[in-house]
């Protein structure tokens, strides 16, 4: 199968006009714009995201703002980082490990690109720390992959029920 991305705008509204043909066709016609939601590729937007995993957006914004004031958004800089430094920063105990083993990983971000779906999933959670939820989000917004989606998101499933006008979680 081939590897679908999202790069454009194009892409997006392509992708929309698929929606109007399925059980989405509601959220096609509420006419709400789709943005485009693009990171870039590497190990900050995945520690970005281990950082927003299970807590609040706000939460989460505060704290990578501390690490970003303290300069410690590169792999080489997390490395070297002491479990007192990242925790005063706001990482919990088991969000440090999963730092430090992300920042340790020898992953190639960019090979990622050219693997199918699932080759991307599983490298990623045989990170620890990344489990199938962070390597979605990063195959979805790091790598663009329209056929990738976090469907345990709890947020993703409410909106998708208020779009729907349900009150069964999305299948």
């Amino acid at each position: 199968m081939a590897i679908v991305t999202i790069e454009s705008a194009q892409d997006i509204a392509v992708a929309v006009e698929q929606l109007a043909i399925s059980e989405f066709t509601a959220i096609y016609f509420s006419g709400i714009p789709i943005p485009l939601r693009r990171k870039p590729k590497g190990f900050t937007t995945l520690f970005q995201a281990i950082i927003g995993q299970q807590v609040s957006v706000a939460s989460a914004a505060a704290i990578w703002t501390r690490v970003e004031q303290a300069g410690l958004t590169a792999q080489s800089d997390v490395a070297r980082a002491t479990p007192e430094h990242l925790a005063q920063l706001g990482l919990s105990r088991l969000k440090i490990c999963y730092a430090h083993a992300l920042a340790e990983s020898l992953l190639d971000y960019d090979g990622l690109a050219n693997l199918p779906d699932e080759a991307v999933l599983s490298a990623l959670t045989q990170i620890t720390g990344i489990g199938r939820w962070t390597a979605e989000v990063y195959a979805l917004h790091a790598l663009g992959r329209a056929d990738v989606f976090p469907h345990g998101d709890l947020a993703l499933q409410g909106a998708t029920r208020l779009a729907l006008q349900s009150t069964s979680p999305p299948r």
